[in-house]
């Protein structure tokens, strides 16, 4: 051969027609025979090579199993490509290192690697500068892991183009599957004041700045971000979706919603929760619940089951019914006693009041007036009245003005109900009032009935009054007569 430089023991000693051939150190090359253009830098490297060009071993048997063309392996040992420390490929241009890597910048902070693609304009844009993939196990694909003691991975994005958008850290995850397509997923763990798993700054005199972007797409189930935990910001967050999207979604794994806003505990001077429209005019706040519509706030009025009508004839308030629900309902505090108001669906309705369930009495729609249900089927342990008109004449009746009424106010006409209860006990009802205070009413309309009594008492006593009259008469007539 030509140009061969052999040093040591039976390097290069079958050589034959190989050109080129650079053999340093006991054994190096020994079996080369063809080969030319083959480099090797220690004792029993490149061994294996007997035909094969163009390769460079370093190290103390690098490349001892080796056999083709145009390799690089830099190693202590005969290993395979897989193996070696530095293996790589000329044709290929591949260099690939099967161990750690460690690169130290310096105090100058230059960074430690920097990759810089120089292609055509317009070509390649998406080849990646830092590519990381698992062979054995597809489920990993790490290309850039950072660790530091407050952030994992921090990008940087500055410019001043007035057009294009900046993104500090992009993460797109385009997949079909059953799991899930993550973005950007950052895990971050420590002991440390902060552990920030993925840091985004993005800064620029025009266009749009995104410290992070994420786009995820083509599976079942896709988020651009996932958070398991708080989520705190300290700009203004907002959300843009498109015509029919849903801007804000809340869910949880019972089967309920939940939206808390908690006053900031360092404002003392603001202390209520703002959640509405200012604008457009018209605008409506719907609360919807199995479907159904439940609350609707619009035009400074309140609808439940409905949306509510704005007009002179309707209030504030407007509840529609559903079914056999009852529209309103208040129920005490201490216990479950409860008043309830229910509209029936029939036309011209009147309005019911129900207690604990049962149907008290009704409003009149077309006059208004109070009817109390008297149904004889309502009632039980019925008895004829007793006479009462020697009692309803012990009555007393006054007017007067209540302790919160002003001298011009007019008089109330009425009884006492500490007289009344003497009497008829069963005529005054005791309640307990705010204060905790027992104050007495009366039923006026138990004197309703008890007019009624006295006066058919009293027309009996007309009655038979005119009937003595009527005989003292024609007594005197008779005697009378005979004179």
């Amino acid at each position: 051969g030509l140009n061969n430089t052999a040093i040591g023991w039976a390097s290069l000693y079958v050589n034959s027609t190989g050109n080129n051939n650079t053999a340093v150190g006991s054994s190096s090359l020994i079996n080369n025979s063809l080969g030319s253009n083959n480099t090797a830098i220690g004792d029993n490297t490149g061994s294996g090579i007997i035909n094969g060009s163009g390769n460079v071993f370093i190290g103390s048997n690098a490349g001892g199993t080796e056999q083709g063309s145009n390799k690089l392996y830099i190693s202590n040992r005969a290993t395979d490509n897989d193996s070696t420390l530095i293996y790589g490929e000329f044709d290929n241009k591949l260099l690939r290192s099967n161990g750690r890597m460690e690169i130290n910048s310096d105090n100058t902070l230059n960074d430690g690697l920097r990759v810089i693609k120089n292609y055509a304009a317009g070509t390649n844009k998406n080849i990646s500068a830092v590519y990381g993939e698992n062979a054995v196990d597809d489920k990993w694909g790490i290309g850039v892991e950072g660790r530091g003691g407050l952030t994992g991975v921090q990008g940087s994005v500055a410019g001043s183009d007035i057009v294009a958008g900046y993104t500090g850290v992009k993460g797109i995850s385009n997949g079909s599957n059953a799991a899930f397509n993550y973005g950007v997923q950052g895990q971050a763990s420590g002991s440390s004041f902060k552990n920030i798993a993925v840091y985004g700054i993005a800064t620029a005199t025009g266009g749009t700045n995104y410290g992070i972007y994420g786009e995820a797409s083509g599976g079942t189930a896709n988020y651009a971000g996932y958070f398991v935990g708080n989520v705190e910001t300290s700009g203004k967050l907002t959300i843009t979706t498109t015509a029919g999207v849903t801007g804000l979604d809340l869910a949880t794994s019972d089967a309920y919603a939940e939206m808390r806003v908690i006053r900031n505990s360092l404002n003392n001077i603001d202390k209520d929760m703002y959640f509405g429209f200012g604008s457009p005019t018209g605008s409506s706040i719907h609360l919807f619940s199995d479907g159904l519509e439940t609350g609707t706030i619009k035009s400074n009025a309140v609808g439940i089951g409905k949306s509510p009508q704005v007009s002179s004839n309707y209030g504030k308030l407007q509840v529609k019914q559903s079914d056999n629900l009852n529209a309103i309902t208040m129920e005490a505090a201490g216990n479950s006693n409860h008043w309830d108001f229910y509209l029936p669906t029939v036309t011209n309705a009147d309005l019911l009041i129900y207690y604990n369930g049962v149907a008290k009495g009704s409003f009149s729609n077309a006059t208004g007036a109070y009817t109390i249900n008297s149904d004889r089927r309502l009632k039980k342990d019925i008895s004829p009245q007793q006479l009462v008109l020697n009692k309803v004449m012990q009555l007393e009746a006054y007017q007067y003005h209540y302790l919160d009424n002003q001298p011009t106010d007019r008089f109330s006409n009425g009884f006492m109900a500490q007289d009344v209860q003497k009497i008829f006990p069963d005529a005054v009802v005791e309640n307990e009032i705010k204060d905790g205070e027992k104050r007495l009413g009366i039923n006026y309309q138990y004197f309703t009935v008890l007019a009624i009594k006295g006066l058919q008492e009293q027309q009996q006593q007309i009655q038979s009054q005119e009937e003595r009259i009527a005989k003292l008469e024609a007594l005197v007539k008779t005697l009378v007569e005979k004179k």
